[in-house]
């Protein structure tokens, strides 16, 4: 079919190991039928050999391209480019262009074009010229080991005497009521073999019975053994979960890892330790509300003469709390007064009085009430909230609610 430069080009390409085919076609007039126009094969240099799979198939390209510059440098309509590698739809996006890359990118800019994706098996024409300078016979190379598989000594295979395959297999038959027992709640499967009986999980590693010294020694192997290198807790519960498994694996591996001197000694911290947190002490069996904490909630919204509410909580024995309405503008006298209405005549005097430095409760009313009472305050630090955290946690959830 002779070309026609007013009608519309269409380039189908691919790319072999060795070498690179393309189609060039018209649609037929009167129909969508196409029919080609000329076809292009070439074989890869040593070099081009080695390009990875996005060069050759934009080497492909290139050729091609190249090859009909005389049909492609100008057209009436842009040519469609047909490849069935879909990152060659993407070659304009923005990335740093380095070598022949860039050449190419360089050679396109001449052409009016479009690239589109097809799948493989339209693009049948141009793979088979791709193709042709195959040799049939497969040229990879063959690797050859230096050392015969005979000069290789097995020293010992699972199950055999002396391995740990082995002495889980024994330990399963002194302890078969068990391992029937879990047969019947998890996931495990029994296996009969001439003369002994094992229990397997669903993916075939061997179940452990509730053995320590047994577990121990798969867990010498498995961390404490010089070629295992005393790996971290999360390697070395795969590396056992690979071969067995037992009810509470992970956890008494964990407890294992934690618990090995060598890694306490030798293996560094790559977090910052944190001062434990210190607890306020609460007596045993002590009442509801003798030791309380207060806060206040101010800056709410005016609601029936109210805009601030005073909390009160029980630190020991229920962890309850009591919320009562009041002003912004509340006085420590005030304060004692809700207390003694809404508290007192339920729970008596508290012993323990803690709260923040909130001028009501550093007041010299209520120092002079509490120690005149008997009563032992407790003042947090300045910005320290931590010291009052049940009180505030509890004005967190009491201001969400609102």
């Amino acid at each position: 079919m002779n070309p026609d430069p007013s009608k519309m080009f269409y380039l189908q390409t691919d790319a072999s190991s060795t070498g690179a085919g393309a189609v060039l076609t018209q649609e037929v007039e009167g129909s969508k039928k196409r029919k080609p126009v000329t076809y292009f094969s070439c074989t890869f240099s040593p070099a081009e050999a080695n390009y990875d799979i996005y060069e050759k198939e934009f080497l492909a390209v290139i050729k091609a391209i190249e090859n009909w510059r005389a049909h492609l440098i100008w057209t009436e309509k842009p040519f469609i480019i047909e490849t069935n590698h879909k990152n060659l739809m993407y070659w304009k996006e923005p990335k740093k262009l380095m070598g022949r890359t860039a050449r190419w990118h360089e050679k396109l800019q001449d052409y009016n074009f479009k690239i589109v994706h097809i799948a493989g098996k339209s693009n049948g024409l141009a793979d088979a010229l791709s193709r042709m300078h195959q040799k049939d016979e497969d040229e990879t190379p063959k690797l050859t080991p230096l050392i015969s598989p005979d000069a290789f000594l097995n020293v010992f295979e699972a199950g055999d005497p002396g391995t740990v395959e082995h002495e889980v297999m024994e330990t399963q038959a002194q302890h078969q009521t068990t391992m029937e027992q879990w047969e019947k709640t998890l996931s495990i499967e029994r296996e009969e073999e001439p003369g002994r009986i094992t229990w397997r999980d669903k993916e075939g590693q061997l179940v452990v019975p509730p053995d320590d010294a047994l577990k121990r020694r798969i867990l010498r192997e498995y961390h404490d053994y010089w070629g295992a290198g005393h790996p971290g807790r999360d390697e070395t519960i795969r590396k056992v979960q690979n071969n067995y498994f037992w009810p509470l694996q992970r956890v008494w591996i964990d407890q294992y890892v934690k618990g090995c001197a060598t890694c306490q000694q030798n293996k560094n911290l790559t977090h910052v330790t944190k001062t434990p947190l210190y607890k306020i002490t609460v007596p045993e069996n002590a009442p509801p509300f003798t030791q309380i904490a207060m806060d206040l909630i101010t800056g709410l919204p005016l609601s029936w003469g109210y805009d601030a509410i005073l909390t009160i909580v029980d630190h020991g024995c229920s962890r309850g709390a009591i919320f009562l309405p009041c002003k912004t503008t509340i006085t420590g006298p005030q304060i004692t007064q809700l207390y003694y209405e809404h508290v007192y005549p339920w729970f008596g005097l508290p012993t323990k009085v803690i709260s923040d430095r909130d001028p009501c409760f550093t007041s010299h009313f209520g120092c002079a009430l509490a120690k005149e009472l008997g009563i032992t305050w407790n003042m947090s630090t300045v910005y320290r909230p931590q010291t009052d955290g049940l009180t505030e946690r509890k004005n967190q959830w009491l201001e969400q609610y609102l």
